[in-house]
């Protein structure tokens, strides 16, 4: 995976909307470079087991024991260090799972209303598209 493919988690809002319009085209090009097929598998996989691990992240923080919410901090962390090394030939499918969470964490940063929509699509590209305006 190319170094210039990382994600815009950064704050304030106006410079994360313009890293996450380079970040959407870095990732519309990185699909056209995997091809259909591999393309497809791949965003399924950021689909499920990436946002099944922010889900993870999420619910722990609702946790009311502050050892779980600590947990919750370590794993975030965890996975933003994966997304800053990315390693596809080496991690193969399991590097999948850590941008498909740094995903869903950047359509949470665009607001709650993908949640909604994430049932009815098997890939996130669409819920970009829905849900920050891109």
């Amino acid at each position: 995976m190319d170094a210039e493919f990382r994600f815009p988690l950064c704050r304030p809002r106006c410079r994360r909307h313009a890293r996450l319009a380079d970040y959407l085209r870095l990732r519309r090009a990185f699909a056209a470079a995997a091809g259909a097929r591999n393309w497809r598998y791949f965003e399924f996989q950021l689909w499920q087991e990436g946002v099944a691990r922010w889900t993870e992240i999420a619910i722990t923080r609702l946790w009311p024991d502050p050892s779980m919410r600590a947990e919750a901090d370590a794993y975030e962390r965890e996975i933003l260090a994966a997304l800053a090394a990315p390693d596809l030939a080496g991690r193969q499918r399991v590097a999948v799972y850590p941008m498909g969470a740094g995903e869903a964490m950047l359509l949470e940063a665009c607001g709650p209303a993908w949640r909604a929509l994430y049932p009815s699509m098997l890939s996130l590209g669409p819920l970009f598209d829905a849900s920050c305006g891109s």
